[in-house]
């Protein structure tokens, strides 16, 4: 829902980043609000289902990782893991450079074997 005038869409901003190489990865946020007149618990505020906002985090598309070099896929794999705890997204970009030759061989276990340490 726009909240202000004249915002783009997500769907406009959708469009942008995918012609400029992006994909959508992850929610790190949402915010839901109730639609009018719509009150639970006497509580104008308390979220229900409609969604008013949300931090989606768009990444480098990684289905085309010949189009990113291997200092990419390393920053990467790097605020995947770090910044969004996305494990899949790591374990890709560590499979990738694992068959470039730019890590070594072992490293896809060697990744897998300390999440399990944690």
């Amino acid at each position: 829902m726009p909240l202000y005038k004249g915002q783009p869409t997500l769907g406009d901003i959708d469009v942008e980043l995918r012609s400029q190489g992006f994909v959508p990865h992850c929610f790190a946020a949402i915010k839901k609000w109730p639609i009018a007149p719509c009150v639970i618990n006497n509580n104008p505020r308390q979220a229900l289902n409609q969604l008013l906002e949300a931090d989606l985090v768009y990444v480098r598309d990684f289905s085309r990782p010949d189009a990113m070099s291997d200092e990419q896929l390393k920053h990467l794999a790097l605020i995947a893991h770090h910044c969004y705890r996305s494990i899949d997204l790591t374990l890709r970009c560590v499979m990738l450079l694992e068959q470039r030759g730019a890590l070594a061989l072992g490293s896809q276990q060697a990744y897998l074997t300390s999440l399990a340490q944690k």
